[in-house]
């Protein structure tokens, strides 16, 4: 698939990580991501950076810097978990959105994200729904939050693993073959 956000490949075999259970690969989240921005900013006020892990080394923050764009989103891999990571260049200001409520620091010391304490993302957005015990979820949550931002909704999404595993799980596969697919039904 090519878009504004760039070329991103349909992730051939990889539909089973959607399953109950099963952690989201690299591919399935850019891909996903990527559809998601495709149908609720259709404008292109956000830019879409591929998901980083931190096996690859620290994001090159400064060559974003005068960017026309409202936010610039990543998803993160570190330590097989996924978070959101959001930069308003207008005001160099970053956003770490963690499913878990776990410490940052690591993450933020392997992006060198100059994160300020006063600038918490409950001060901007409000309390986030968090996964719970579950230790798969984080990949769903994470393209949750990705969703609540771009279509400006609130971050009230229900997060119980059922509700996560029943609905929004098929609802993502579903996707994966549906042109035009309204992702706003995720908070149906």
């Amino acid at each position: 698939m090519e878009t504004e956000y760039g070329v991103v490949a349909f992730p051939k075999g990889e539909e089973r990580c959607l399953s109950r259970g099963q952690q989201l690969t690299d591919r399935m989240i850019d891909y996903l991501a990527v559809r998601i921005l495709k149908s609720l900013d259709p404008d292109y006020h956000y830019h879409y950076l591929p998901t980083w892990s931190s096996l690859v080394g620290p994001i090159p923050w400064h060559t974003f810097q005068n960017q026309p764009y409202q936010k610039i989103l990543t998803i993160l891999n570190h330590q097989h978990h996924w978070f959101l990571l959001v930069y308003e260049p207008a005001r160099n200001l970053f956003h770490l959105f963690d499913p878990l409520p776990t410490e940052e620091e690591s993450v933020v010391d392997f992006c060198s994200l100059p994160i300020r304490e006063e600038d918490t993302v409950e001060d901007y957005y409000g309390s986030i729904p968090n996964q719970g015990p579950s230790k798969t979820n984080c990949g769903v949550f994470v393209l949750l939050y990705l969703m609540c931002m771009v279509s400006c909704k609130p971050m009230d999404f229900p997060s119980d693993n059922k509700y996560i595993n029943q609905h929004v799980r098929p609802q993502l596969k579903r996707a994966l073959h549906e042109e035009g697919f309204d992702f706003t039904t995720l908070f149906a």
